[in-house]
């Protein structure tokens, strides 16, 4: 049954977003886990657009981006090298997108913590960067802290929240 939830059951509730990531992580799904990753700050910065605004977009991304998540400890990267990976990682499987093929981002390849790097893999291109899954994770998780304690802070913000919370696709079990 769809319900709508609070920002708190959305983020850290038992089949919240985090919820999801750590299970990917724990399967060692990568790919999952860093897809996992990006549609949450994809949500979350849809849940901070103007009221009035139906739709997201790379500025809303990029803003909440810069706002929430970096500078993060283990993520030398950009707002544009985040949406131009989310956009490779989402559409098309692959760390390459236009954005970077264009020279406008950095491509993001990923490696776990202990395990092999990335470049053992393949030849990265020279402006390539390399992310630690879990320093993902990390980083988006202290973004979406940041973001709710925002929401408590600022009426404007959780009036946003509280608008756009009602068109998750959230539901119950059973």
């Amino acid at each position: 049954m769809l319900t709508t939830p609070t920002l708190h059951e959305v983020v850290e509730g038992p089949r919240g977003m985090l919820r999801g990531i750590e299970a990917a992580l724990d399967a060692q799904c990568m790919v999952s886990a860093v897809m996992l990753c990006y549609g949450m700050i994809d949500a979350l910065a849809a849940l901070s657009r103007r009221e009035g605004q139906r739709e997201t977009s790379r500025s809303v991304f990029m803003e909440w981006v810069d706002t929430y998540l970096l500078p993060a400890e283990g993520l030398a990267c950009d707002a544009i090298d985040l949406y131009g990976a989310r956009c490779g990682v989402l559409h098309t499987y692959r760390p390459e997108s236009s954005l970077s093929v264009a020279g406008d981002a950095r491509p993001i390849f990923y490696q776990w913590r202990d395990g092999p790097p990335a470049a053992c893999e393949r030849d990265l291109p020279a402006n390539a960067l390399v992310v630690n899954v879990e320093s993902l994770f990390q980083a988006v998780r202290a973004g979406a802290e940041k973001f709710a304690a925002a929401g408590r802070a600022n009426r404007e913000i959780s009036e946003r929240i509280a608008h756009h919370l009602g068109d998750l696709l959230c539901y119950v079990p059973g």
